[in-house]
């Protein structure tokens, strides 16, 4: 399961606030229901914002990036896992952001599998 804490651990310089941990958890553990087929990653990522009900901030062009089309169909998943199986195979992966958000950064390097 992705926590905050190991998100943190992977990105030193994302500047965390008071409640940080626990309010990313919270969040990261908030369980949702989606069904998409074949849809791009920005309308992915802002179909689970908005049935999760949580801010997740991202700059457009780094998702303009990946021609991706996401396919997702969960029932009462924890949120945290459905947007790592979204940015699967992508350079993108989400940290905490502000308490209660989400911020989808670059690893600069693919996470595709071979």
């Amino acid at each position: 399961m992705v926590t905050a804490a190991s998100l943190l651990a992977q990105t030193p310089t994302v500047a965390t606030h008071p409640q940080g941990d626990a309010s990313a958890d919270r969040v990261l553990a908030r369980p949702i229901t989606i069904r998409l087929t074949q849809v791009s990653l920005k309308r992915a990522i802002d179909s689970v914002s908005r049935i999760a009900n949580v801010f997740v901030q991202y700059q457009l062009p780094m998702l303009q990036e990946s021609s991706k089309l996401v396919t997702v169909n969960v029932t009462n998943a924890p949120l945290g896992i459905v947007l790592e199986q979204i940015l699967d195979g992508t350079t993108l992966r989400v940290v905490p952001g502000a308490p209660g958000s989400l911020t989808i950064v670059t690893t600069g390097t693919s996470a595709a599998k071979s």
